[in-house]
């Protein structure tokens, strides 16, 4: 009988790399419903409240997110232990970095 592996570890915050749940969905072209599976599995989000009174919403790493939508569990398990320069981590990394020139118009 196989053993239970231990969940991952929690892909480090970096505020930056945040984007809310809904988002992250729709840039990847994936369900809510996976996306948040995602998530729980791969520990690729945190739940937070933006004020005492609203309710927690998720909050995705955009690089994590891609990797797993990639299948790039290399780029992903560099990334959950701090590395953000290796040539397997920095092209999500970039893309990051586009789409927030591309956000605040920089571009």
């Amino acid at each position: 009988m196989p053993k239970h592996l231990p969940p991952p570890q929690p892909i480090p915050l970096v505020v930056t790399d945040l984007m809310p749940l809904s988002e992250v969905a729709a840039s990847l072209c994936v369900s809510v419903e996976t996306l948040r599976r995602w998530c729980v599995s791969h520990r690729i989000g945190h739940l937070r409240r933006l004020n005492s009174w609203s309710a927690p919403q998720w909050f995705i790493s955009v690089p994590a997110a891609r990797m797993v939508a990639a299948r790039d569990g290399l780029a992903l398990e560099a990334f959950r232990d701090g590395d953000r320069t290796s040539a397997c981590v920095a092209p999500y990394l970039h893309r990051l970095e586009v789409l927030w020139r591309s956000v605040e118009g920089v571009a």
